[in-house]
């Protein structure tokens, strides 16, 4: 057995807490290869496109 709880850090700062088995293996990577940081880059891209076609 590894751990029971575990803490993912990006640039130093705890990014997310869970226990095993909250999270599913794809859920972790997202997190650990900056995949919410990506998907608001991209929510914030599509806004502004949005808004320059109108």
């Amino acid at each position: 057995m590894v751990g029971d709880h575990f803490a993912v850090l990006i640039r130093g700062q705890k990014a997310d807490g869970f226990h095993k088995g909250e999270r599913t293996r794809e859920e972790i990577t997202d997190l650990m290869t900056g995949g919410e940081a990506m998907a608001h880059l991209e929510a914030g891209l599509a806004q502004l496109q949005a808004d320059a076609e109108a």
